[in-house]
């Protein structure tokens, strides 16, 4: 369907809405502060656009970390592990984003370079020295790949294991 024109938002017709695109930073890489973990796969970040700060949630890409809210308790307990790993990672760091689109909620899919790694990983584990956060949370199995489709289910050995790295 072809998007029209318009010179004001009165000529806009509502019935029009489904020609114009959702807003996406797509192909956007900023850096931006880290000011809120909400779950160990989304952080609340702040960053400089068109001269502002701007504030929004975004999803890591590529991964999928247990869920700390509406799940079964195993899973809730690994999924507030993970997000506490993430806080002392980097919450208050600025960090490398680099946007992707946006997921399916509307949320920018994004890949986050820290700092540094928080503590040495081994090549053999993660394959390669890296910063990007994504990578580190699959490398300690905090994390598994994701790339939208239907979600792997969380089987309690893996959540057990998440659960042990807090000991």
């Amino acid at each position: 369907m072809k998007q029209k024109t318009y010179k004001t938002l009165q000529e806009f017709n509502i019935e029009d809405q489904k020609t114009i695109p959702m807003f996406s930073f797509d192909g956007l890489e900023t850096l931006c502060k880290i000011v809120k973990v909400i779950d160990g796969d989304t952080l609340k970040v702040v960053f400089w656009y068109n001269n502002a700060l701007r504030k929004t949630n975004v999803r890591l890409l590529g991964i999928d970390t247990p869920e700390n809210k509406r799940a079964r308790p195993l899973e809730v307990s690994a999924g507030k592990v993970v997000a506490s790993y993430v806080q002392k990672t980097c919450l208050g760091c600025i960090v490398h984003a680099a946007f992707g689109p946006n997921d399916k909620y509307g949320r920018p899919l994004c890949r986050i370079g820290i700092p540094k790694p928080p503590v040495p990983i081994s090549r053999k584990t993660l394959q390669e020295d890296t910063n990007d956060l994504s990578k580190i949370l699959v490398a300690r199995r905090m994390a598994k790949a994701y790339e939208g489709s239907t979600k792997e289910t969380w089987g309690d050995d893996d959540l057990n294991y998440i659960l042990n790295l807090n000991k």
